[in-house]
């Protein structure tokens, strides 16, 4: 791609809810955005939480506002050339409990983008949970192909915004890029939060308290380190020509067990122990998710770097240092 081209470039990235890199990974936006601006594109970022501006690139423009609380949404999105929408209003802890209630107003939420998106031509690039939408594995790495069986709300309803999405594409030549992320994680992930296992077991570890293990530990997740997700991201804006749903995953596979060994060798190098309590299973839990992503490497590129054992350092580091 030419990069003189880019400053015409604009990308709108849009955050509402509780999206799975900004509530869990807060620094996902800002560390897109200045990657974004550092090539040349304009980069404007639009959400009602005005806390997510106290990170933003100085070259970054932020718009306090619900887009839904645009009148002329469609006037409004012809500005920009790609449109990034970051916005899951549900926690998988939750969903379950107003699955009705989430599943309406999620995928009308996401609707109003999407037809006006593709009224206008413009290409969406939304995520999707890689680790919820697939359900029990049939084989494993999951490809991209595989059949989705979610077994709770946030995967069903993830699932229908995709099928919401492919349904546009083929009746409305709608433009879209669907990343299914695996199990996020890195720097910026704070721990308790209700999302993320590894910044909660670093920071129990660091309070003297036991880690809890729910069944066997034997429940296999594919980790992906944030600056990976980031520039996996970065790379499907670059390549503004591709569509369709792609896996983002390292297609490692680590059980939780494996987890608390590595945490074994990196906090012993900072005197502390590793202590562990089993809980029972929780049911819609997955035996197992390793994502395939040799698609988007094929196509652009793009595949993770960083190793776990890297990831986990440098996630114990920033929580020592925040003191969390």
């Amino acid at each position: 791609m030419n990069l003189a081209s880019l400053e015409t470039n604009h990308i709108l990235i849009i955050f509402r809810g509780n999206l799975f890199a900004a509530h869990s990974v807060p620094q996902f936006i800002p560390m897109l955005a200045r990657k974004l601006v550092a090539v040349g594109y304009l980069v404007t970022v639009l959400s009602s939480d005005a806390k997510l501006c106290l990170d933003m690139p100085r070259d970054v423009t932020f718009e306090n506002q619900d887009f839904l609380e645009i009148e002329d949404l469609q006037g409004y999105l012809s500005k920009f050339d790609q449109l990034i929408y970051l916005g899951y209003e549900t926690f998988i802890a939750t969903s379950e409990e107003s699955c009705h209630t989430e599943f309406i107003r999620n995928l009308s939420t996401i609707s109003k983008l999407f037809i006006n998106a593709a009224n206008l031509g413009k290409k969406v690039i939304f995520f999707s949970p890689g680790s919820a939408v697939y359900g029990e594995p049939k084989e494993l790495p999951l490809v991209e192909t595989h059949e989705l069986n979610p077994l709770n709300c946030y995967g069903f309803t993830s699932s229908q915004i995709e099928q919401y999405a492919s349904f546009l594409a083929r009746t409305n030549n709608f433009r879209f890029v669907c990343l299914r992320q695996s199990n996020v994680f890195g720097i910026g992930q704070r721990p308790f939060s209700g999302q993320g296992f590894i910044p909660t077991a670093i920071a129990t570890i660091l309070k003297g308290e036991s880690v809890k293990i729910f069944g066997q530990g034997d429940a296999i997740r594919d980790y992906i380190y944030i600056d990976d997700l980031v520039l996996g991201a970065f790379e499907v804006i670059k390549n503004s020509e591709i569509t369709g749903i792609y896996n983002l995953g390292t297609g490692v596979g680590v059980s939780t067990t494996d987890i608390i060994s590595e945490l074994v060798t990196l906090m012993n190098e900072v005197n502390f122990e590793v202590k562990v309590v089993r809980l029972p299973l929780n049911s819609i839990d997955v035996s197992a998710n390793i994502l395939d992503s040799r698609k988007i490497h094929k196509e652009i590129g793009w595949c993770a770097a960083t190793t776990l054992p890297e990831g986990l350092r440098q996630t114990r580091d920033w929580i020592m240092a925040e003191g969390l």
